[in-house]
Formats: C-alpha cells, sequence, structure tokens
C-alpha cells in the first residue's frame, strides 16, 4: 500500500485539519484539495476530477452532502483509489460508500476531535482517539496502519458501526445539545467570578456550540438521537421536579 498523493474533498470544518495533520505526519505526500467555496484567501483549489485520482480520498463533506458527493467523483475516482469516510455518523455514511463503491478499497473511521480540541492542545494530538468501524485492508496493511496512527500519537479504538452510534447518541449529542443550549441561554459568557469547573464546563461547551450544521445532521442521521433526547428531557423534568419541590 504505496501512498503518494491524497485528495481532501470538502475544506468546511475538518478539510483545513485534515491538511494541516497529513502536513505534520505525512511530509512529502501530495496533497490536493477540492471545495465548493473556491474564494477562499491564498487558498488553490485543484479541479474535483483530479482530486479523486488521488491514491486516497478523505471525504471531509456534511454528512447531508455524502450522496450527491459520491456520485460527482464516481465518474473520476481510480480502482485502487483508498475512500476514506471519516463522517460523524457512521451507519449511514458507511452503508452509503459501500453501496455505491462496493469494490473500492475503503476505511471507515471518526475522528473524536476537531479544530476546537487541536487548538486547544495547541497542535498536539497526544491521546485523540480516532474510532474505526470497517476497512478493507489486508491485515499486514492495516496493523501498518495502526502503527502509523500510534506513532503519531492517536489511540485506535475500534468498533462495530452500530455501537459507535449509540454510544456518539450519548456522549458527543448530550455534549452538543448541552452546549446549545446553554448558548442560546446567554450562559456561555465568561464572567469574574466563573469557578474553575465553570471555566471549563463553558470551554468545552464553546469548543462544540459553533457546530450547528453537524448536530443537526447527527440529530438526523442518527437513530439513537431521538431516545437520548427523550431520556434526557424525562431527566430534566425529573430534576426540575425535585427542584421545585424541595422544601
Amino acid at each position: 500500500m504505496k501512498i503518494q498523493s491524497v485528495g481532501i474533498i470538502g475544506y468546511g470544518a475538518f478539510g483545513p485539519l485534515a491538511e494541516k495533520l497529513l502536513k505534520k505526519f505525512a511530509k512529502g505526500l501530495k496533497i490536493k484539495v477540492w471545495g465548493r467555496e473556491r474564494a477562499l484567501a491564498s487558498k488553490k483549489f485543484a479541479q474535483l476530477q483530479e482530486v479523486a485520482k488521488c491514491d486516497v480520498v478523505i471525504l471531509a463533506v456534511p454528512i447531508r452532502n455524502y450522496d450527491e458527493v459520491l456520485e460527482m467523483i464516481r465518474p473520476y475516482i481510480r480502482s485502487d483509489t483508498i475512500v476514506v469516510d471519516i463522517a460523524t455518523v457512521k451507519s449511514y455514511t458507511q452503508s452509503l460508500v459501500k453501496e455505491k463503491f462496493s469494490t473500492q478499497p475503503r476505511l471507515h473511521i471518526h475522528p473524536m476531535f476537531g479544530p476546537g480540541s487541536f487548538k486547544r492542545t495547541k497542535g498536539s494530538v497526544e491521546g485523540f482517539p480516532i474510532v474505526v468501524t470497517q476497512h478493507t485492508f489486508t491485515i499486514r496493511e492495516y496493523r501498518a496502519l495502526k502503527k502509523f496512527a500510534k506513532r503519531c500519537g492517536f489511540q485506535i479504538v475500534e468498533m462495530t458501526v452500530d455501537e459507535h452510534d449509540r454510544r456518539i447518541s450519548e456522549t458527543l449529542f448530550i455534549a452538543h445539545l448541552q452546549s446549545q443550549t446553554l448558548k442560546r441561554s446567554g450562559f456561555l459568557k465568561k464572567t469574574a467570578f466563573d469557578t474553575p469547573s465553570v471555566r471549563l464546563m463553558k470551554e468545552a461547551a464553546e469548543i462544540v456550540s459553533s457546530d450547528t450544521e453537524l448536530f443537526r445532521d447527527v440529530v438526523h442521521y442518527n437513530k439513537y438521537c431521538r431516545d437520548a433526547m427523550i431520556h434526557w428531557q424525562e431527566a430534566q423534568s425529573f430534576i426540575w421536579k425535585l427542584l421545585i419541590e424541595a422544601k
């Protein structure tokens, strides 16, 4: 598995971070980027067909655009190009990629971090988890990939697609739910008398509160989120009732 070029399709939130990480840990690789927004200052985008012909293609597009983008790259992608699905909701995108590129080498992962957490650690990825739900590599190729990721500092976590989506609904989704609620209420504003724990809570909430589109996609495409939201509302109602009835 000799990789000389990587194409990044999508240059929104995660695309620029993927480019930074590749330049940091895989020096010498040819990196080509395609994004819908071509007016970014000092950024030269390649043509979609050029990016799709790279040895590896990373799909860094919103979940809602996966179907459309896969159809767009289908006429250009090489038969040996590795398609990397990095979406937050794995059941939907994994099934979609498998359906449209059944014979294509594939890697389905979820990097459990983003630009906010990367900035907060000042560029360190030590201990950052990457969930792997499926791949089509040989045992030898996969071991080499895991070894490289661990050498960079990432923590590889393996689980089924169903377990991943269920856990996401109980962790990341709840964090987004709480953060969006705090943002809407106006309570995210920092004050001079915030305790250390309150400061940490607000900092964590700020990291994900801006990802409104991702939050909506997770709710729409992850079947477990509705149950998680109902459970959250029931817990809030219970606490509210407990406080009201307190004497």
